[in-house]
């Protein structure tokens, strides 16, 4: 999904993508879900990092978000 992003917009650097996502909270925790349904036996560490590095997020910021995931549960996908 960064790398996409990264395309898209002819930026070489990944720095500060986190940001560009502040304002899709549903695309956010979709995305979590997703991955979840993937791989539905990850540890919250494993998860966190994945979801870090897709999102171009720090872990401290991706943990924030797998915590809310836990919270409010797996979305279903826009299919």
């Amino acid at each position: 999904m960064r790398k996409a992003l990264c395309h898209h917009f002819g930026r070489a650097d990944m720095q500060g993508l986190g940001a560009f996502f502040d304002s899709f909270e549903q695309a956010r925790q979709r995305h979590i879900s997703m991955l979840d349904e993937m791989q539905p036996n990850r540890t919250r560490y494993s998860l966190t990092r994945k979801v870090a590095k897709n999102l171009g997020l720090s872990d401290e910021e991706a943990g924030v978000w797998v915590d809310r995931f836990h919270e409010i549960g797996r979305l279903p996908n826009l299919r």
